[in-house]
């Protein structure tokens, strides 16, 4: 018994090139898996609509099933991706892109799942913004 999710046609298209947007701008480079991994995580776990911690294993499950690739590839293709983006560039600019709000933190790499998170949460607060104009 999976659950299937389907990504809505509305804003699907705009979500979608939001995240492909903020991937480039964080300077995950599309030539890599972990591209489409993150992304493709990213829009599904928004589609599910319910925190991401709570959803990981059906995120994971998801993209393994999606990709045709088992656990530890799918977690060091991402790992890998946000180790060279903690490399290009500080947290707290990370994550000014990702929210567009200055923070001011520690300097550690991201964990994959809090990642997605935080991507996650950029999504809904841009288009929660776009609904109440």
């Amino acid at each position: 018994m999976g659950i299937e999710v389907e990504i809505g046609i509305e804003n699907n298209h705009e979500k979608y090139h939001f995240v492909t947007r903020k991937l480039h701008q964080l300077s995950i480079s599309p030539g890599t898996a972990a591209f489409y991994y993150l992304r493709d995580a990213i829009l599904f776990a928004d589609d599910l609509g319910k925190p991401v911690p709570s959803i990981q294993h059906l995120i994971w499950a998801e993209m393994m099933k999606r990709y045709g690739i088992d656990r530890r590839k799918l977690d060091r293709a991402i790992h890998t991706a946000l180790d060279q983006l903690s490399r290009n560039m500080t947290r707290a600019k990370a994550l000014q892109i990702i929210t567009g709000i200055e923070v001011d933190c520690m300097n550690q790499p991201f964990k994959n799942i809090e990642f997605i998170s935080f991507m996650v949460e950029a999504l809904h607060l841009e288009f929660m913004e776009e609904t109440h104009l």
